[in-house]
């Protein structure tokens, strides 16, 4: 299997499409859910969700267009799992963290520090994501 090298731009791109579908995902089982509870969203809130979900499918229909890459073919010439397949299988593993960081860590900045002081010190990944693109997402003070 091969295995992509990817720049932080395209990290970033690629995560970009990764937490929109991941965002679907979230939607999608939330509805769910309300189904199963037989609750209902109230009139704006089921507009505004779905005007949401169909600009996230939107989203990822011109990532698709936009980008030349492995993530628009569903099946490889070898059949092996393909990248648009791990960016959906990804999507999902974001997805779960983001619900465990909520339930986790949600207003519990002794949490959030731990946990992130946790991942700074594994072994790289990637390598690739610096503090210099960190703090494009710390909030201004």
């Amino acid at each position: 299997m091969k295995t992509r090298e990817f720049d932080v731009e395209g990290l970033l791109v690629n995560m970009a499409y990764t937490a929109a579908f991941a965002s679907e995902r979230l939607i999608l089982v939330l509805e769910k859910y309300l189904n199963a509870k037989g609750e209902r969203l109230r009139h704006d809130k089921k507009y505004n969700f779905g005007m949401l979900k169909k600009s996230l499918q939107a989203a990822k229909r011109y990532y698709d267009m936009a980008f030349d890459n492995d993530l628009i073919r569903a099946v490889s010439d070898s059949g092996e799992i393909t990248d648009y397949d791990r960016a959906h299988e990804d999507a999902n593993e974001i997805a779960r963290l983001l619900l465990l960081y909520a339930d986790k860590c949600g207003y519990n900045q002794k949490n959030y520090e731990e946990l992130f002081k946790t991942l700074r010190a594994m072994p790289d990944g990637l390598g690739k994501i610096t503090e210099d693109v960190l703090k494009n997402f710390y909030m201004k003070k």
